[in-house]
């Protein structure tokens, strides 16, 4: 039981967050001043003080705020920046794995010291690879030979492999980024055979991407000249493993250069470019940069002088961060790393950020190359949106409420052998699955005599029996059985017709990402293409509200796209809503930008000392919020009829560690979708109080 807290507590360490501070000042659209609103005291003179408020439409950028916190977040301590300094329990979980790890390598002849504790990377990708979670049958060869079974005697499921999340999302993406590249280049004839691609690698620790791809590039190793150290008489003991195989002699070992990233600070230092070219990169051959966590570590006038300095390198350069992009990036959001990779003249191919924008996934080539664009179409062109889901507007950008697919209804709702009931924009739906389980939605009318058929049934045989006559429905809604009638077999080919005619009117309809959607228009234009796409990378946990007022949709439609509402008429009334500082105290502090992407409009905005959020509007009944680290609200705000409205309001909550160990408690998932519900209840009666 000791040796199985000891080997979490070091793997669990090896992903302790790091604390980063940082404020991002956007351009205002909204200044409201303080000295009226401070004599408002309620919701009844809010309009009244509206009307006195000066509301300034700028697009000038307020000043940077200024704040004691950052005057120290330069310092270097240790060879680490103080704004990453662990905190007690963090230094107490490094001295248990360092002491740990002795014994574990007490019999090793490589004599490897624990430099930054890179070893922890190396067990925690073995033990990755043992449960199946990762790809990499080095990092166990790598091991002492009589401590590595440890690994296999660990749990294979729960916390221990939940906190490991980080080292296989960064893992799958930047091995995905690679395989891109090195296929792009083989694609491409105008790369010469005898140039063969390159990869330089900063930092990782004692990573194993160099051996697992080796032979099919040069590889570059930068970092600190002890771990480097390190990485070399690993890399030689895995070559003297294969040796003994007939293919010993193909294994290439990396260049290996010790460079501190912090020197780059010193002008009067060799850059790491000039020092990168002496041990013989070259700017003619197709060149992959890689960070992978080792710029939280570095200073920021340094970090800026690596990006001037690699970012220009040659014409067929590609840049993979899974890193800091501080001080240049400070937010999560892709408009935002677009712009400052625009800046250096390259195109952004895949990126997406996490905890808060601390750490950028980000994947960018050099803007008009060939190998940008081979790389671009291996791994699909990343849309400009400024939230993780996108809408392809086709050749019809301009809203319209005809040829639209709405959400109606979430899957869990439709249950089966039973009917579901709605309506959609007035006009009453039902929706059932039919004896194959492929979901129908028809019109809310029997053909025969206009029974509803929300009143009838699912019969044994699957069909959707008419409470009235018993007319039943099959497949796409043909009428397969008519009770009252009776045919001979001379009048099959009538029977036939009249079936035909009979059939119920049925919409298009698509259960997509866990919702149901039906197509208001021709049918035949239908196009499941157009549905809302988001990442398959963000890792989230939906919870599911549904609110119905007796207001019309567009009073619902305008009140999600009102930001200023909430700092007001909410005033923190629930923790989301005051985590992010809505409160009427920082009303005359919200600074709000338009934006236009790919998929509709709306407003960036932030508040003092709060966290960013984005508001957009895909028209024509669906709004989206969007926060930091994958955080999302979703509004499909359905017209039931004239003055009813549906809300199909999903949350998806950042499913990291934390939460997916709190996931495997039974039960706990009902308890947080029940405290969710019970937020927006609250917040909604608030907003009804007024719209009604």
């Amino acid at each position: 039981m000791k040796l199985f807290i000891a080997v979490s507590l070091l793997l669990y360490s090896s992903q302790r967050l790091q604390t980063v501070s940082a404020f991002v000042t956007p351009s205002p659209i909204v200044n409201f001043k303080s000295s009226t609103l401070r004599k408002a005291l309620d919701t009844e003179t809010l309009v009244d003080t509206i009307e006195k408020v000066d509301c300034n439409a700028a697009a000038t950028t307020l000043p940077p705020i200024k704040s004691e916190k950052n005057s120290n977040d330069d310092i270097i301590v240790n060879g680490t920046a103080k704004r990453v300094q662990q905190n007690p329990l963090g230094k107490f979980a490094d001295a248990v794995s360092s002491a740990f790890f002795s014994v574990l390598h007490y019999d090793d002849n490589l004599e490897i010291k624990d430099s930054s504790k890179n070893l922890r990377v190396l067990w925690s990708r073995a033990f990755l690879n043992h449960v199946g979670s990762l790809d990499d049958d080095i990092a166990y060869q790598l091991l002492p030979p009589s401590t590595r079974d440890i690994i296999k005697i660990l749990p294979k499921s729960g916390p221990l492999v939940n906190f490991q999340e980080f080292i296989v999302s960064r893992t799958e993406f930047i091995d995905g980024a690679v395989d891109s590249f090195l296929q792009a280049v083989d694609n491409n004839k105008a790369f010469k055979e005898n140039e063969r691609p390159q990869i330089v690698l900063f930092g990782a620790g004692y990573d194993t991407r160099s051996l697992r791809y080796n032979g099919r590039a040069d590889f570059f190793e930068v970092d600190l000249p002890s771990v480097v150290e390190g990485k070399g008489k690993l890399q030689k003991y895995w070559k003297s493993l294969k040796d003994d195989q007939e293919n010993g002699d193909r294994i290439i070992l990396p260049t290996k250069i010790g460079y501190n990233l912090n020197d780059a600070a010193d002008l009067t230092k060799p850059t790491l470019i000039k020092t990168l070219t002496q041990a013989g990169l070259s700017s003619d051959a197709p060149t992959l940069f890689i960070w992978e966590a080792v710029l939280f570590y570095v200073k920021p006038e340094a970090v800026m002088n690596i990006f001037g300095d690699v970012f220009n390198f040659g014409e067929n350069s590609a840049m993979c961060l899974v890193d800091s992009l501080k001080p240049a990036v400070t937010t999560s959001f892709l408009h935002k790393a677009r712009e400052f990779f625009d800046g250096y003249n390259l195109a952004v191919i895949d990126h997406i950020s996490r905890w808060g924008g601390a750490v950028h996934f980000a994947f960018a080539g050099r803007k008009d190359s060939p190998l940008t664009e081979r790389m671009q179409e291996h791994r699909d062109e990343l849309p400009f949106s400024y939230l993780a889901t996108s809408v392809d507007q086709g050749e019809t950008p301009e809203p319209s409420f005809n040829n639209q697919w709405y959400a109606v209804a979430y899957p869990w709702q439709v249950e089966k052998q039973e009917v579901y009931s709605t309506r959609l924009w007035g006009e009453p739906i039902v929706l059932y699955y039919d004896v194959d389980g492929n979901l129908v939605c028809a019109k809310d009318s029997c053909p025969h005599r206009s029974a509803p058929l929300s009143m009838s049934k699912l019969n044994s045989k699957g069909q959707l029996e008419c409470m009235y006559h018993g007319w039943a429905f099959g497949k796409e809604g043909a009428c397969e059985s008519v009770p009252t009638q009776a045919y001979g077999e001379s009048s099959r080919a009538t029977r036939s017709s009249f079936m035909q005619k009979a059939c119920l009117k049925t919409y298009a309809v698509e259960e997509h990402e866990n919702l149901i959607w039906v197509w208001r228009g021709n049918v035949l234009e239908a196009d499941a293409t157009k549905l809302p796409k988001t990442r398959k990378d963000v890792a989230t946990y939906p919870c599911d509200t549904i609110l119905d007022y007796n207001v019309d949709w567009q009073y619902i439609v305008e009140n999600n796209l009102d930001s200023p509402h909430l700092f007001w008429l909410h005033n923190g009334s629930v923790p989301p809503v005051r985590s992010l500082n809505f409160v009427r105290d920082k009303i005359n502090q919200v600074q709000l930008k338009l934006f236009q992407d790919d998929s509709g409009r709306g407003h960036y905005g932030q508040t003092a000392g709060g966290k960013p959020k984005i508001v957009r509007f895909d028209a024509p009944n669906i709004v989206r919020h969007g926060g930091v680290s994958s955080f999302s609200e979703e509004f499909h705000i359905v017209p039931i009829a004239p003055g009813r409205t549906r809300v199909l309001l999903r949350q998806n909550l950042p499913q990291g560690p934390i939460l997916s160990t709190i996931l495997s408690v039974p039960g706990s998932g009902q308890v947080i979708q029940k405290l969710v519900n019970m937020w927006n209840y609250h917040i909604a009666l608030e907003d009804y109080s007024v719209m009604q």
